[in-house]
């Protein structure tokens, strides 16, 4: 504000600013908030009070701030304002490393309750006498991961936050209404398959996770339309954006009117190119959003589809048949045991690509560069990697609880 109004703004100022102010206002967290940051009193607002009372959120700060900077509010590098801006910076660093640590600590958990788990499905491949005694043991266990999987997604989300900027944190409201309409759903198709097969209800179960699936579907397809609009627009641009600045090249030497005129066209350009770059990721982190939505309603489809496929088996009563259906369950157990493994393997490996760019980022952390950029794109890229990997485990746990849960009833169905 203090720019386009023509405010002066000595060099060493305007450079420690840019720096300070561009490294520390996309990481604002949740965690420590303003609480009446601007009181006006005869001398001008006062400078910013942070109180570190929890969870209030990132955009009521930024927005603070913000209204603070349209009232004329004077905010000077090493002033009240600044420092607590690099306050506020510092400690969500220090949130992060916090992170790092608990998540170290839940892999380390998670590693040997995986290990137990193994152990327990090869008692149960060895010796079925023991399967009745090991069945509730591997249950537990898995609904203890399950658990601290969910932990665990909760730790990745608010370090995911730390990093993101405040148009992200503008969309999570629509994330969250997505995402607790689907979890409903989820948790109403995990209690029917517990429950003993009925068609009609399996039906209407069904009918609705597609309604819901084909409602975010077409959210989906419209994010796309956009998405290839918005594409168009941006080449226009971008071409326009080329001929301009060759035009002000051959113009180097003329400081006339229409020389001026092309150089704030050329300014409006570029941010008119901002703007659509910042569309796309937008429409794409949506689009991601219901794509992930999606592959959950379709988890529930299949458990739907197996649920009737294991329900109608022992409703006939063919024993050849449910011998048949458990060989195909184990052999999805063992699908599934497999991934598994890979993905520990993949997390392993973009976790040390993790702690380099950590460290990479924290060496940079005054600096703002096309390097620095670079090194940001690589960490949220390793932050999405591992949360793919902790999501995609977390699924195929649920996975083998279920298959576990089959064979028990397959069993009790062939002792019959």
């Amino acid at each position: 504000k203090r720019l386009t109004s023509g405010a002066w703004i000595s060099p060493p100022a305007a450079g420690m600013a840019f720096v300070g102010l561009r490294s520390i206002l996309p990481r604002l967290g949740s965690s420590r908030v303003l609480t009446r940051p601007f009181q006006h009193g005869r001398h001008g607002p006062s400078p910013l009070r942070v109180s570190h009372r929890a969870a209030a959120g990132i955009a009521e700060m930024i927005g603070e701030v913000e209204k603070g900077l349209a009232v004329g509010e004077k905010m000077e590098t090493g002033g009240a304002t600044f420092t607590k801006l690099g306050e506020e910076a510092n400690a969500l660093r220090k949130d992060n490393d916090r992170i790092i640590a608990e998540l170290a600590a839940a892999k380390a958990t998670r590693d040997e309750q995986a290990a137990q788990t193994n152990r327990l499905f090869q008692e149960m491949r060895t010796d079925e006498s023991k399967s009745s005694e090991t069945e509730p043991k591997l249950i537990a266990i898995l609904e203890e991961i399950h658990s601290a999987d969910r932990n665990t997604a909760g730790l990745r989300s608010q370090q995911l936050q730390n990093s993101r900027n405040i148009a992200d944190l503008k969309r999570a409201k629509h994330l969250i209404q997505t995402r607790s309409e689907v979890a409903v759903i989820e948790s109403d198709v995990r209690e029917l398959v517990k429950q003993p097969y009925d068609e009609a209800t399996n039906a209407a179960a069904e009918s609705k996770v597609e309604d819901v699936t084909s409602r975010l579907r077409t959210s989906f397809d419209k994010a796309s339309v956009a998405v290839a609009t918005t594409k168009r627009n941006l080449e226009e641009t971008v071409a326009k954006l080329r001929s301009l600045e060759l035009a002000l090249r051959v113009r180097r030497d003329r400081f006339d009117a229409e020389t001026h005129d092309m150089h704030s066209v050329l300014v409006s350009q570029f941010f008119q190119t901002q703007r659509k770059s910042v569309k796309i990721a937008r429409l794409r982190d949506i689009q991601a959003m219901y794509a992930k939505e999606i592959g959950r309603l379709g988890r529930c489809r299949g458990m739907l589809k197996d649920h009737a496929q294991v329900g109608q088996v022992i409703l006939e009563g063919d024993k050849e048949k449910i011998k048949g259906l458990m060989k195909k369950v184990w052999e999805e157990i063992a699908k599934a045991q497999k991934l598994h493994t890979d993905l520990s393997a993949a997390q392993a490996r973009n976790a040390s690509r993790l702690s380099k760019a950590f460290t990479e980022m924290r060496a940079l952390s005054d600096v703002v560069s096309t390097e620095t950029m670079d090194l940001r794109e690589k960490l949220l890229e390793g932050i999405r990697e591992d949360e793919r990997c902790h999501s995609r485990m977390s699924s195929l746990k649920n996975t083998l609880a279920m298959c576990v849960y089959h064979l028990g009833q397959l069993r009790q169905a062939l002792a019959k």
